[in-house]
C-alpha cells in the first residue's frame, strides 16, 4: 500500500460525481464481491475492531486499529472496482477535514468551554481498489449518549459555528453544491427517483416543478456551511472538545440545509425543532430538493422519510 499526501487529492469534478453516481446506484462495485474484505491489516497498522454504523448503512469498511508503538487510530475504507460516489464522498472528506481543521484553528470557537473540532486527518494509503483514511482517534462519547437538552445545545452552537467560518472557507476553494448545481442535478435525480420508487413517479415530477420553480425565485447566492448529516451520532464530545466527524458530505451550499434537513427525518426531528420551531420561513424548496435527493438511498419494507415527505410535503 503506498502511502499519499492530501495535497495529492483535488475536489472531485460535477461529472465525476454524476458518473459516481449511477455506478453506485446501479450497485456495480458490489458485482465484484472479492474486493469487500476484511481489513485486519491496513500498512502498519493492525484491526482493534470494527464500528457499525447504527442507521446500517455501510459505504465503508470502518474500525479503530492500532500503530506498532501501540497508539490508536481510527480508519475508513473505501473498497471498489471503479471510483464511484462513495470514493468522491471520501475524497470530500479528506479535502473538507483539511480546510475546515484549519479555519477552526484560526478561529478557536468553544461550545461550552469545549474546543470545536474536525476528526485529523493523518495519512491517506492507497493501493489499486482501496482508499485507507487514517484519522486521528478521539477517546469521547457520542452527543446521543446525553440529554435532549444537552445536545439541541451542541448542535445549536456548530450550526452557528458553520456560519461563522462559511465566507472563509468560500474564498479557500471548499467544496460547494450552488444553486445551480441543484438546478442542473434534478433531471437526474427524477431519473433515480422514478426508477427507485416507480409507484410515485408523479409525485417525484410534481416535487422536482416546485424545487425548480422555488429555485428560480430564490434570490439567495451566499453559501452556507452544511455536514449534511449533522446528527448526534456524528458528534463526539471529551473531556476538552466536541469533534465533528463523518464529513464526508460537507459542502458550503444553500442557507439552512442541515435544520431542514434533519426536520425531515424523525430521528432527529425532536432535537432541531427544539432550536428553531417550524415557521413559515421553513424553506420549503430545500426540503423537497433534499429528500428528493436521498429518498431513492432506501431499501423498499423501510421507512422512508424522505419520500414520505416528497408525498405529504409537509413536517408533522
Amino acid at each position: 500500500m503506498k502511502s499519499k499526501s492530501i495535497t495529492d487529492y483535488k475536489k472531485a469534478s460535477t461529472l465525476n460525481l454524476l458518473v459516481g453516481m449511477i455506478i453506485s446506484f446501479f450497485g456495480i462495485n458490489k458485482l465484484f464481491n472479492k474486493y469487500n474484505l476484511e481489513l485486519t491489516n491496513i500498512g502498519k497498522y493492525r484491526l482493534i475492531r470494527t464500528i457499525k454504523k447504527s442507521n446500517g448503512f455501510s459505504n465503508f469498511y470502518v474500525g479503530i486499529y492500532s500503530d506498532n508503538q501501540g497508539n490508536k487510530k481510527f480508519i475508513k475504507t473505501w473498497q471498489g472496482h471503479f471510483r464511484d460516489f462513495h470514493y468522491y464522498s471520501l475524497l470530500n472528506e479528506i479535502i473538507s477535514s483539511k480546510l475546515l481543521s484549519k479555519e477552526f484553528s484560526k478561529t478557536a470557537i468553544k461550545i461550552c468551554g469545549k474546543k470545536l473540532e474536525v476528526t485529523e486527518v493523518l495519512e491517506i494509503i492507497e493501493e489499486k481498489r482501496l482508499l485507507s483514511v487514517v484519522f486521528k482517534y478521539i477517546p469521547g462519547k457520542q452527543l446521543k449518549c446525553f440529554s435532549i437538552p444537552f445536545q439541541v445545545t451542541y448542535i445549536k452552537g456548530i450550526l452557528e459555528a458553520f456560519e461563522k467560518v462559511s465566507k472563509p472557507l468560500q474564498l479557500n476553494g471548499f467544496p460547494t453544491r450552488s444553486l445551480s448545481f441543484m438546478v442542473l442535478s434534478l433531471p437526474f435525480l427524477i431519473f433515480l427517483g422514478v426508477i427507485s420508487n416507480p409507484k410515485y413517479s408523479w409525485t417525484i415530477i410534481k416535487s422536482a416543478l416546485l424545487i425548480l420553480k422555488g429555485f428560480v425565485l430564490s434570490n439567495q447566492k451566499s453559501l452556507y456551511l452544511a455536514h449534511r448529516d449533522l446528527s448526534a451520532e456524528n458528534i463526539l464530545v471529551s473531556k476538552s472538545s466536541a469533534t465533528i466527524i463523518d464529513c464526508e458530505y460537507m459542502v458550503l451550499t444553500l442557507k439552512d440545509y442541515d435544520f431542514t434537513q434533519k426536520l425531515i427525518k424523525t430521528d432527529s426531528r425532536d432535537v432541531y425543532s427544539r432550536i428553531q420551531k417550524i415557521t413559515k420561513e421553513f424553506n420549503q424548496p430545500l426540503a423537497l430538493y433534499i429528500s428528493l435527493n436521498l429518498s431513492h438511498y432506501y431499501d423498499k419494507g423501510k421507512q422512508n422519510d424522505y419520500l414520505d415527505f416528497l408525498i405529504q410535503k409537509k413536517v408533522h
